[in-house]
């Protein structure tokens, strides 16, 4: 972003051949800031934490201000964090996540880059698994039972 202030000035004593004269100003430039994401592309299982990194700078050093946003479909997004460093801590639904990160110089002018994380389901045990883990249960339990028994109708002799 550049503003200028441009001002026309008629001489009096220019003939009227010559053209008009013009000044042109640059009264302050604004270069865009850049960010680099950090954080790859990555697959992770349902519950665990997301770690989010990116690094900002600006030409002209202003101060950088980080806004993380997150999408299902990367039209429709919401804030969730800021910082360039962000430990996400959400139970979110098995399939894609998007996540970018906007970075601003305070001065109208951003810079975004994005990242996806593919979230897998977690491990459900199986219908046959979960039997198996009951009949060891109550066979552990029903162990325990049968030896107390045991103990309490012996004799000594």
């Amino acid at each position: 972003k550049i503003t200028v202030d441009l001002r026309w000035w008629n001489d009096p004593f220019v003939l009227a051949y010559d053209s008009p004269k013009w000044t042109l100003t640059v009264l302050d430039v604004n270069r865009l800031p850049e960010v680099k994401m950090l954080t790859l592309d990555q697959k992770v299982s349902y519950g665990n934490d997301l770690n989010l990194k990116v690094r900002g700078s600006d030409p002209d050093g202003d101060d950088l201000i980080y806004r993380w946003l997150h999408s299902r479909d990367m039209v429709r997004t919401r804030v969730v964090g800021t910082g360039d460093k962000l430990v996400l801590k959400m139970d979110l639904t098995p399939g894609k996540h998007y996540f970018r990160c906007e970075v601003s110089d305070g001065k109208n002018t951003t810079a975004s880059e994005w990242v996806t994380f593919t979230i897998e389901p977690g491990e459900t045990p199986s219908p046959l698994g979960f039997v198996v883990m009951v009949v060891v249960l109550f066979t552990s339990i029903l162990l325990g039972l049968v030896s107390r028994s045991r103990l309490g109708h012996s004799k000594a002799y």
